[in-house]
């Protein structure tokens, strides 16, 4: 049971890459993505988690480095939102760690933040997609579905934000209120075979100072119950700590 899972965990981080890149142009396509972090096959409207936050070493040439919460449903499950914080310096202009919000519709990338149709920032909120992250200070992420759209909530661990913006129904080929997949991960798009960019702290998930995911909450009863993955863990690791909190990360050569 657990090796079948762990396999279509696998199969959709996969996805998510194929799709990325389909999206780009031919320099993006040629990137090989990887990913280290931990999902469940899980039905419910709101996911929340505590997220670390650094600023990791993207080697030249690489196209960045970041951390995602995403959640998947729609028709057979490849309608998709993400909320997270990266460093890309094509995306952002600079090294820095910041906020960013992604969506894709039948499996097929659309964009960040409010570069195309689809977003829409929720005027004064506290938090705005895009912007600039602190290193060092933890932020809480929320995704959750009200009101005929898939909301982004942004604030501190204790509680403390407010919602940023959502992607509503009519983005949809057909409405989804509840996701089937939950998914919190880092991920790397590297432009060699042997990358060296860090991924979360650049330390691998085996050792105690890693960045953390942590406080996975489901708001129904369903058990949150994670399983770790990586696409390869001699390169960027994930190490569950409990069902809900995972270490991650690397510096493409992990243990």
């Amino acid at each position: 049971m657990l090796r079948r899972l762990l396999a279509a965990l696998l199969a959709s981080v996969v996805l998510l890459a194929v799709s990325l890149s389909a999206s780009g142009t031919a320099a993006y396509a040629a990137l090989t993505y990887y990913y280290a972090g931990a999902g469940q096959n899980v039905s419910d409207s709101i996911v929340s988690a505590n997220f670390a936050v650094a600023a990791p070493t993207l080697t030249a040439g690489d196209f960045h480095t970041q951390v995602a919460m995403v959640v998947k449903g729609g028709a057979a499950g490849n309608d998709m939102v993400a909320i997270g914080w990266t460093v890309d310096p094509a995306l952002n202009g600079d090294s820095d760690p910041h906020l960013f919000v992604y969506w894709w519709k039948n499996n097929v990338a659309q964009c960040y933040n409010t570069a195309c149709p689809g977003y829409t920032a929720y005027p004064g909120a506290t938090y705005t997609a895009g912007q600039r992250l602190l290193a060092g200070t933890p932020q809480k992420f929320r995704i959750q579905y009200s009101g005929g759209a898939w909301w982004f909530w942004v604030g501190t661990t204790a509680g403390v934000g407010s919602y940023i913006g959502y992607i509503s129904d009519s983005n949809w080929t057909a409405a989804w209120s509840t996701f089937s997949t939950v998914q919190v991960y880092g991920e790397v798009a590297a432009n060699v075979a042997a990358p060296t960019t860090e991924m979360g702290n650049g330390f691998c998930s085996e050792n105690a100072l890693a960045l953390t995911i942590g406080s996975v909450t489901y708001t129904t009863s369903a058990t949150v119950n994670l399983a770790a993955f990586a696409t390869d863990s001699s390169k960027y690791s994930s190490t569950l700590l409990s069902a809900r909190t995972l270490r991650y990360g690397g510096d493409g050569s992990c243990p």
